[in-house]
């Protein structure tokens, strides 16, 4: 197949019952034929994921297929863009999928501008609802990488892989440092500072084109003690890559200080969110208690260093205080107490 301007990477682990409609999905784009590739990492599944992916690769040319020992999404990822050979490459998680239209209006605005990085709108679906989350309040906005930047720094939202239409290139000419990592949790994260480290410019469009389904059986809702120091470990590298962007775009110290500030804010705000659904877990309080312990103490300097001018969430300071304090069983309290009130509000 010529001239294929769209790779979309899939990368698949015991997903049998969402696959079909992720693929079905891709495959009624109106270009399928014509310009683009799916290529579908099964990252060692025990389902029939995988047998659903070779039934694919043997139905459509321009499916293919890689199976692999199960080495985590970021190494599934890697193996995606190593054998993609598209212009832009698409992530797409194997139990989400997209809209009809998502092509038409994709390949509409990358013919015109020629961006680096492509970033859409997205619906958020729950069992009982779908929530419309936009990147922009414009039609269309290119935007600078500092801009993009400051952007990724200051919240979660521009976190995500998935959804993102990306160049190639800079992908494989950079694989070994991006994906030189297996972890569980926070990959997306590392992609995406990455991207914006590599990329020039970008354009966010208001169109919600990806549909980012929530599992009952998701890591959102639960997080483990591994989890937990991946996210850390995740954080403090993905500091670093931040602080060479401001260095390579000259940022002033006092700029740069006020950026990596933002970051840190939100870098501790979530680790600490991820301590609240460790504690929602149906495990004994002393292995709790040990656990948090060791991973306050393998990482002071995360928790404690230069942490005074970090604003967290109102409910986050007073747990954070808990926290680096030791006050271990009070927190515990105040997270169950947490719990069974979200559970009452969002029941």
């Amino acid at each position: 197949m010529l001239n294929i301007k769209y790779s979309f990477l899939v990368p698949v682990y015991n997903v049998d019952k969402y696959l079909e409609k992720c693929l079905e999905s891709i495959i009624i784009q109106r270009q399928f034929s014509s310009s683009c590739e799916v290529i579908l990492v099964d990252d060692g599944s025990t389902d029939y994921s995988g047998e659903m992916c070779d039934r694919y690769a043997a139905k459509y040319p321009n499916i293919f297929v890689f199976h692999q020992d199960n080495s985590g999404l970021l190494q599934a990822r890697a193996t995606g863009v190593k054998n993609a050979s598209g212009e832009y490459y698409i992530f797409v998680d194997s139990d989400d999928f997209i809209e009809n239209n998502f092509l038409d209006v994709i390949d509409h605005y990358i013919s015109d501008g020629h961006p680096d990085v492509l970033v859409c709108g997205y619906f958020l679906c729950g069992r009982c609802n779908k929530k419309r989350c936009i990147v922009t309040d414009f039609e269309a906005e290119s935007i600078s990488k500092e801009s993009m930047l400051e952007k990724f720094a200051g919240t979660d939202k521009y976190n995500r892989v998935w959804g993102k239409v990306v160049k190639g290139n800079f992908l494989k000419e950079h694989i070994d440092e991006i994906y030189d990592c297996a972890v569980n949790i926070g990959e997306d994260k590392l992609q995406t500072a990455y991207i914006i480290k590599y990329a020039s410019d970008f354009l966010l469009i208001n169109e919600c084109l990806y549909n980012y389904i929530l599992r009952d059986d998701s890591i959102v809702h639960y997080k483990s003690e591994k989890d937990i120091r991946d996210a850390i470990y995740i954080y403090s590298k993905v500091r670093g890559i931040v602080q060479k962007i401001c260095d390579d775009q000259k940022y002033s110290s006092s700029e740069a200080n006020e950026l990596l500030l933002s970051y840190d804010s939100n870098a501790l705000n979530t680790v600490m969110e991820h301590l609240f659904k460790y504690n929602k877990r149906d495990i004994s309080l002393s292995e709790k208690k040990v656990a948090l312990s060791g991973i306050l103490e393998d990482n002071k300097n995360f928790f404690v260093s230069n942490k005074k001018e970090i604003k967290l969430k109102f409910i986050n300071k007073l747990r954070y205080r808990l926290y680096i304090n030791k006050k271990l069983v009070m927190l515990h309290m105040v997270d169950r107490m947490l719990f069974r009130f979200k559970k009452m509000v969002y029941r």
